[in-house]
């Protein structure tokens, strides 16, 4: 008897210590908003603030089309379309790990609109309207961008051509879905602060953001996200998309970057076998290398689309 409360208690350790684990990693947790105390609280989001409200300000008063695709594990996703007069293509854009759009996008999509292409803006899988109870670090979410380049196909033509862009955990989901097959005529890709892969992200968050022993923390993570959200931290890395890839990719990254490493995108550039571009930005936190050199930015960005479209 003595042994079944023991086990029974073990059981129940186990349990709750899974679920600290992917609530603090993987489980949905409330949309985030640019106003929020939590961003407002991280000195180097303050400057990009008064950008990415007039971004909203801005993406409100185009009124774009609510569209609603299902994922191939029956997921119902949410995104933005925002159609452009005698578009040139459309891109697609995918935000950041427990981030959104508004976040991420708002504050460039403007300068992608004026350049001429429709907006497809998704929300990824556990964000937003987009359902699902566990993000999936990139490893399920290569497979939405499918599911949603094949709704451009639907709407607009398998010739259509169309170019993926994310940031951040955005970033890796197109960098993954690289040498995947798509229905459009996908052209290129845009990849900001992207990382190496879903493990190798764990690692340097536990070590480096959470300060916890990361030869305990990451197997017990990849354990419990194999167990109850049915992916593997293992199942895919960045660097083998890229070596695969035959589409021109470039790389973005701020060398401040203190969440998603630069040497991380740096090692995603060597990696890559493609047509490669790379932009570092000194000085630029995660995610803000927009903020901090928009001219630069928009430039190399308008110059390597040119080359594409």
């Amino acid at each position: 008897m003595i042994a079944l409360y023991l086990l029974c208690a073990l059981l129940l350790l186990f349990l709750l210590a899974a679920w600290i684990a992917l609530r603090l990693s993987v489980i949905r947790v409330p949309a985030k908003d640019i106003s929020d105390p939590r961003i407002l609280k991280l000195t180097h989001m303050r400057d990009a603030i008064p950008l990415v409200e007039a971004g909203k300000r801005w993406l409100k008063a185009q009124n774009p089309e609510d569209v609603w695709i299902f994922s191939r594990d029956g997921k119902r996703l949410h995104g933005l379309f925002l159609s452009h007069e005698n578009a040139r293509g459309t891109l697609v854009f995918f935000h950041g790990y427990r981030s959104s759009y508004a976040i991420d996008f708002s504050g460039a999509m403007d300068f992608y609109y004026s350049l001429g292409f429709n907006l497809l803006i998704c929300e990824q899988r556990a964000h937003g309207l987009s359902q699902g109870r566990c993000l999936t670090f990139g490893v399920k979410e290569r497979y939405d961008v499918q599911s949603w380049t094949n709704y451009v196909a639907a709407v607009f033509g398998e010739d259509h051509p169309v170019v993926l862009a994310g940031l951040s955990m955005g970033a890796t989901t197109v960098l993954l879905a690289s040498n995947l097959e798509h229905a459009v005529d996908l052209r290129c890709i845009i990849a900001d602060c992207g990382f190496t892969s879903p493990l190798e992200i764990c690692r340097h968050v536990s070590k480096n953001r959470m300060h916890l022993p990361e030869r305990i923390t990451v197997p017990f993570l990849a354990l419990v996200t194999r167990l109850f959200c049915g992916f593997r931290l293992d199942e895919c890395s960045t660097l083998d998309a890229v070596k695969e890839t035959k589409l021109p990719i470039f790389f973005i990254h701020g060398t401040a970057d203190d969440f998603v490493p630069c040497p991380m995108t740096e090692e995603n550039y060597k990696a890559c076998l493609s047509e490669k571009e790379l932009l570092l930005v000194e000085g630029a936190g995660h995610g803000l290398s927009f903020v901090l050199q928009p001219e630069e930015y928009k430039s190399r960005i308008t110059a390597f689309l040119a080359r594409h479209i």
